[in-house]
């Protein structure tokens, strides 16, 4: 039963002997009617909010159902993101490891001809150096060869020179050459005026040329000269190889008539033993050198 706070204040009580105080029981009604009014505007002021509140509460619930349903698309969406990514990633992973396998071999391969390129070209360059270096160590022996074939020829020759030089101190000076012209020529005229022959002595003149001496004849004599003192001439180069030398050097020949040849060997008594022939004399000795 519902009381309001009008029914409190109005309600009439039957009067009895011997009953409550009038006024004290008005004065409760009335302080009683006040607090069941204040209580009930709070009841009201409650369903108000309550009912806020469940307003509030509804679209809140509605608001989770959404956000459980965008968190469950959204979970859901993010799987198949993530395996799709996982699923193009694992591909990627193969392609890239077949990829990294297929340079490697390639790389490999290439490494290999590389490494047999560059084997077969330092067998090829070690050969070549191989063949030079013994070209080189042929070419040295032969240099080494002649240069001791040198080395003999130039000590025979300067004991040959030395030898020459000897010689020429002991030939006869121009003046005594020139004498025995002489007599030679006035021995040939008089066999020729015996003969009357006709013995022309200017062929003789220009047939026996004028002897230049390198050595002055009047130089003292030496007793010993060497050019080479440390080196010992081999015996292929003795003094009797460079007489084949000598006369290997054209001598010129006089020119004479046959009907006097055998006449005009009466003046070689004049020339003394162990000297050549005039002829022999032209030139200096270096001209056999």
């Amino acid at each position: 039963m519902k009381v309001t706070p009008i029914e409190i204040r109005q309600k009439d009580f039957n009067k009895v002997f011997r009953g409550y105080d009038k006024e004290e029981v008005d004065a409760f009604l009335k302080s009683l009617s006040q607090e069941w009014e204040k209580l009930l505007d709070e009841n009201r002021e409650l369903k108000k909010r309550l009912e806020v509140s469940e307003r509030e509460v509804n679209r809140l619930r509605e608001v989770e159902s959404s956000l459980f349903k965008t968190i469950k698309n959204a979970e859901d969406t993010g799987a198949s993101l993530i395996d799709h990514a996982q699923r193009q990633s694992d591909l990627h992973m193969r392609e890239a490891q077949m990829n990294a396998e297929a340079i490697m071999s390639e790389a490999r391969t290439r490494a290999r001809k590389t490494v047999e390129e560059a084997e077969v070209e330092a067998k090829t360059l070690v050969g070549k150096l191989v063949d030079e270096v013994t070209m080189l160590k042929k070419e040295y022996s032969e240099i080494e060869f002649k240069k001791e074939h040198a080395i003999q020829e130039i000590q025979a020759l300067g004991e040959g020179l030395l030898e020459r030089v000897q010689r020429e101190k002991t030939k006869p000076s121009r003046a005594e050459m020139e004498q025995r012209i002489e007599k030679v020529l006035e021995a040939a005229n008089t066999i020729n005026t015996e003969v009357k022959g006709d013995f022309d002595t200017h062929e003789l003149k220009t047939a026996i040329k004028p002897i230049t001496p390198v050595i002055d004849p009047e130089a003292p004599k030496t007793e010993h000269l060497s050019l080479f003192p440390t080196h010992t001439i081999p015996p292929a180069h003795t003094p009797a190889a460079k007489k084949d030398t000598e006369a290997k050097t054209p001598a010129t020949p006089v020119k004479k008539e046959p009907e006097q040849e055998k006449k005009t060997e009466t003046p070689k008594p004049v020339q003394e033993s162990g000297k050549k022939d005039l002829s022999e004399g032209t030139g200096s000795f270096f001209d056999s050198i």
